[in-house]
């Protein structure tokens, strides 16, 4: 797919406000169960873990010890924010129901529209994404 039209859709997708800046958040999500149990799990306070000075909520106490031996593992890439947005070179906000696992790692995305483009060709985005993220976050 071409940047073009990458930029394109996330300028339209800004206009229309289904896309918007702010900080990522996993938003009570339990990261480990994206790739345990394939989807988007709410976690409980009962089972948490501080991670640079986050608190993550995990499902269970299992889980919360996988977690904290290595939270990295599970942990969005590009700070969860958006991929798609960000392979255009821009900050959006992501939403915790819609991600892709690839290759071992997460990757969290703003809406349906976005994260089925970027699950059609994860390659492409991931290497433009990974380019644009060092600018970023500078």
């Amino acid at each position: 797919m071409k940047i073009k039209s990458i930029l394109l859709a996330l300028a339209s997708a800004s206009l229309f406000g289904i896309l918007s800046a702010a900080e990522p958040e996993i938003k009570g999500y339990c990261p480990v169960c994206y790739f345990a149990a394939d989807k988007a799990v709410k976690g409980t306070k009962e089972f948490t873990h501080v991670h640079e000075g986050k608190t993550y909520l995990l499902v269970k106490k299992e889980v919360q010890e996988m977690f904290a031996k290595n939270p990295e593992k599970y942990l969005p890439q590009y700070g969860g924010y958006c991929a798609y947005g960000v392979a255009a070179g821009k900050k959006f906000a992501s939403d915790p129901e819609h991600y892709a696992v690839y290759k071992g790692k997460l990757y969290l995305n703003g809406n349906k529209k976005v994260n089925d483009k970027f699950k059609a060709d994860p390659e492409a985005f991931i290497k433009k994404a990974d380019h644009e993220w060092k600018k970023l976050n500078r």
